[in-house]
């Protein structure tokens, strides 16, 4: 079942918050990621960005004139 705010029942997008996005309130402790998985989360989110950056920059190298950016067409 998906968290939802118990003030105004959207959903909690992000568990890592400690406010409603919606309405602002404080969520209870127990709809919150404890320090544990905040850890977690955090690491894996570094990992993913480290192979972001990674992946980019071979991507560099491979292609002569990529800057990583979004191909438009020539425009």
């Amino acid at each position: 079942m998906t968290p939802k705010c118990p003030k105004c029942g959207s959903l909690i997008y992000s568990r890592r918050n400690v406010l409603c996005g919606v309405c602002g309130e404080r969520l209870p402790p127990e709809l919150l990621f404890t320090p544990q998985q905040r850890e977690a989360v955090e690491r894996d989110l570094q990992v993913l960005k480290e192979r972001e950056k990674e992946m980019r920059r071979r991507e560099s190298e491979a292609l002569p004139g990529y800057d990583g950016g979004v191909d438009i067409g020539g425009f």
